[in-house]
C-alpha cells in the first residue's frame, strides 16, 4: 500500500497540521524521496515532531519507511492518475483502456490492504456459520446480492434483501452462531449501522466491508476488511467501490469453497442443470 493510499484510509483521523502534510506531499509527491523530516518540517512549517506524528498516524515505523513506499508507487501512481483523467474528447477504445488500467491498479491496491490474519478468521467463521446474514444499501446492495447468489449455489444458508426493513427483521433474528457481512463504502449508511447493532446484540459475530477506518462501522466490527477509498465524481466513486468489494466478496466465496471443493462442484453443476 502506498503512502497516499494510507493517507486515503487514515484521512479522518488527521489532524489539520496532518493536512498541512498531506496537502504537500500531494503537490510535490515527487520531492519526498529526497527530504530529510527537518527538511519537510521547514517546507510546510511544521515542526520535525508533528512530522514524526503523521508518519506515526500512517502506520509507518519511520520516515525512511515512508520515503521508500512513495519511490516504489505512489510517484508513478500519481503519474497514471494523470493519465486515466476521463475526458469528454475519449473514445470508445480511450474510454475501456482507461477504465481497465483503473481497474486492474484498484484490484493491487485493494490486495495490499488485506489483513490475512482476518481474513482467515473470517473463512473459519464464515465456514461453521449457522446462518450468513448480509446488509448493504444501494450499490453495496448489489454486492450483497452477489455475494448471496454465490453462496446459495454451495448450499450456504444465506440470508439478503434489498428493503432496508427486511434487513431489519433479518438482523433481529440473528444468533449467536451467525455471521453477519456489512457492506457500506464510506461505513456511515444509517440502515446498515442499525441492523448491525441489533444484530450484535442477538450475539452475531460482525464482518464489515469498507474503506472508513473512521466509521461507525468499523468502530462496531469484529472484523472489517478495508477498500481503497476513491476519489474523483461520486459516480465513479460508485464503480470503483463495487469493484473493490466484488473483490473481497470473490475470496471470501472461493475460500469457503475450498474446504470441499468436489462437494461444491458437484452443486455447482446441478444447480445449472436446473436453471438452464
Amino acid at each position: 500500500m502506498g503512502c497516499l493510499d494510507r493517507i486515503k484510509l487514515y484521512n479522518n483521523q488527521l489532524t489539520k497540521t496532518d493536512m498541512k502534510i498531506v496537502a504537500y506531499f500531494k503537490k510535490h509527491i515527487e520531492t519526498i524521496p529526497y527530504l530529510s523530516v527537518e527538511e519537510l518540517a521547514n517546507k510546510v512549517d511544521v515542526s520535525p515532531a508533528a512530522v514524526i506524528r503523521f508518519i506515526k498516524r500512517l502506520q509507518y515505523n519511520s520516515f525512511a519507511e515512508c520515503k521508500i513506499d512513495v519511490a516504489k508507487s505512489d510517484i508513478n501512481r500519481a503519474l497514471n492518475i494523470e493519465n486515466l483523467k476521463f475526458n469528454t474528447s475519449d473514445s470508445i477504445h480511450s474510454l475501456t483502456k482507461k477504465i481497465g488500467a483503473m481497474t486492474t491498479d484498484l484490484f493491487s491496491q485493494t490486495i495490499d490492504m488485506i489483513n490475512y490474519k482476518k481474513l482467515e478468521d473470517t473463512v473459519a467463521r464464515l465456514r461453521k456459520a449457522g446462518k450468513i446474514i448480509l446488509f448493504g444499501m444501494g450499490s453495496s446492495g448489489l454486492v450483497a446480492i452477489d455475494l448471496q447468489y454465490k453462496l446459495l449455489r454451495i448450499q450456504k444458508n444465506c440470508l439478503f434483501n434489498s428493503d432496508g426493513h427486511v434487513q431489519m427483521i433479518n438482523a433481529n433474528f440473528a444468533e449467536e452462531n451467525d455471521v453477519v457481512i456489512a457492506f457500506s463504502y464510506r461505513g456511515e449508511t444509517k440502515e446498515v449501522i442499525k441492523a448491525v447493532q441489533t444484530a450484535r446484540k442477538k450475539g452475531a459475530y460482525i464482518v464489515g466491508v469498507t474503506s472508513n477506518t473512521a466509521s461507525p462501522l468499523y468502530k462496531i466490527c469484529d472484523a472489517c476488511h478495508l477498500i481503497p477509498q476513491s476519489e474523483g465524481e461520486i459516480r465513479l466513486g460508485a464503480i470503483q467501490s463495487r469493484y473493490a468489494q466484488l473483490l473481497i466478496c470473490d475470496i471470501l466465496y472461493i475460500a469457503i469453497a475450498q474446504e470441499n471443493f468436489d462437494a461444491v462442484k458437484k452443486m455447482i453443476v446441478d444447480t445449472r442443470m436446473m436453471l438452464y
